[in-house]
């Protein structure tokens, strides 16, 4: 057991942001390409080895539409280094598929083959040989948490169905895979986790985030232990900033109504103590956290989505304080980029069908803010960083277009432009240091997942090379 110690310490302020505003987007200067994909992916696991990025499983047809769900078994492989695609199979198609990677591995598990099944199956590829290889779960379920922690991959927690198709019972089990020896162990938690579990690694250490506790595995030693949680609530948000985990807001029921909480638990993974704090006001339902430099921004967290919290509350790791600012228009539902020393808040909701184009950029460099504007407003945004620039894709947008909008950041110049995507909703995103691709997704009003991959290369042209002094 780790000990533990606590104290409160709570150093907020009420900073007014000095406001710039940003011009309207031009025209993206990158090369956009799209490519036809082996097989649809709507939420497929998501794996990246050196410069390959792999694609695997997801929904053929819409997870949610019970009357066409169809899992995907294909495996779409992208490599940066060539910009080429190649494709392979997994053993068993299937959606809610766990993904990571440990060296030249990239291991796939668990998920669910039909509405009502789960599966056990694990499927690994080798990049150093190209070839794949098959494991087991100790336990068949889907939306499995995966995280690697030195040259293990676990695999934690999941669901499985037990009484109902339509309910997931949340299970304890873990598998622990060690890449070195390519042995498989188990383990289970101390107490019955969400489904998906939470957790959260720090260098060596995998942090679960329990209702009432931290299990902590450390990865040298084999080792787990426990760690009661100093206020015990669901629905926090979670951070990492130096060998510190933040537990932040979140709520408890209360005879049977759900009250929010302020508090924040700080855990100390080198020195396995706690410490206590409190943001501007309560955020219940899974506040919004973005980590830049050594700070940490929340937003969001409102139980009542017509009223939404206008305060981003902001941690100082070196100091260990809290301040708060407004930001420049109350929303919920905001998505959060980050590039450099900069955390772009983007978008959101005001209200009832009144989304936000409103970007609030904080340079933690100098504790400053700016705002901008997206080419439209949108509360269904994602965010990807791609070296030096941050894009936001719109898929509210693709509704009642052929195209869906992307608005793109590039840091260096402070400026902005656009772009378009191929039709469709929520694709999986990844940024490599000069492209990002945009994966699968689905298609509104259908019930089929997109077979699409939308490439932005942002790469500087030969011209633009710096003069190495030979001419």
């Amino acid at each position: 057991m780790l000990p533990r110690t606590f104290c409160v310490l709570a150093i907020l302020s009420l900073a007014v942001p000095m406001l710039a505003t940003a011009p309207t987007p031009a025209l993206a200067d990158g090369a956009w390409t799209t490519t036809e994909l082996s097989a649809p992916h709507e939420g497929p696991g998501v794996a990246r080895i050196g410069t390959k990025v792999l694609f695997a499983g997801g929904c053929a047809a819409r997870c949610e539409h019970p009357r066409a769900w169809s899992p995907s078994g294909g495996v779409d492989i992208y490599d940066d280094s060539t910009q080429t695609w190649s494709t392979a199979q997994l053993s068993q198609a299937r959606e809610s598929v766990a993904s990571a990677s440990v060296g030249q591995l990239a291991l796939f598990a668990g998920g669910a083959p039909s509405a009502e099944t789960v599966s056990d199956a694990v499927d690994i590829y080798d990049d150093s040989t190209g070839q794949w290889s098959t494991a087991r779960l100790s336990q068949a379920r889907s939306r499995v948490a995966a995280a690697t922690v030195g040259n293990q991959v676990l695999f934690v927690g999941g669901g499985t169905y037990t009484d109902s198709p339509a309910h997931q019972t949340a299970v304890d089990s873990v598998d622990i895979f060690d890449a070195g020896t390519r042995q498989w162990r188990t383990a289970r938690l101390s107490q019955t986790p969400d489904v998906p579990p939470r957790m959260v690694t720090v260098g060596n250490t995998l942090l679960v985030v329990l209702k009432k506790a931290l299990d902590v595995y450390d990865a040298p030693s084999g080792r787990w232990s426990t760690v009661q949680l100093p206020d015990a609530r669901e629905n926090a948000a979670i951070a990492v900033v130096g060998t510190r985990v933040l537990i932040i807001g979140g709520g408890t029921d209360v005879g049977g109504r759900y009250v929010a909480s302020d508090a924040v638990d700080a855990f100390d993974v080198g020195t396995g103590s706690w410490t206590n704090s409190h943001l501007s006001q309560p955020r219940g339902l899974t506040p919004r956290v973005a980590t830049v430099a050594d700070k940490v921004l929340v937003v969001g967290g409102e139980i009542n989505p017509d009223q939404p919290i206008g305060v981003v509350d902001i941690y100082d790791a070196p100091t260990d304080s809290w301040s708060a600012a407004p930001l420049s228009e109350p929303r919920t539902s905001i998505v959060a980029g980050t590039v450099g020393t900069q955390a772009l808040l983007a978008g959101g909701s005001l209200g009832f069908r009144q989304p936000s184009a409103t970007v609030d950029i904080y340079d933690a460099s100098t504790d400053q803010w700016s705002t901008a504007s997206l080419s439209q407003p949108s509360d269904s945004l994602s965010a990807v960083t791609s070296g030096d620039q941050v894009l936001f894709a719109d898929s509210s947008s693709s509704v009642n277009s052929s195209t869906a909008s992307v608005d793109i950041y590039d840091a260096p110049t402070d400026t902005w432009s656009t772009g378009t995507l191929s039709q469709r909703r929520w694709p999986s995103a990844v940024g490599f240091p000069t492209r990002a691709i945009f994966v699968g997704g689905y298609y509104w009003g259908f019930a089929t997942a997109s077979t699409v991959a939308d490439m932005y290369d942002h790469s500087p042209a030969p011209s633009d090379a710096p003069d190495d002094g030979s001419n």
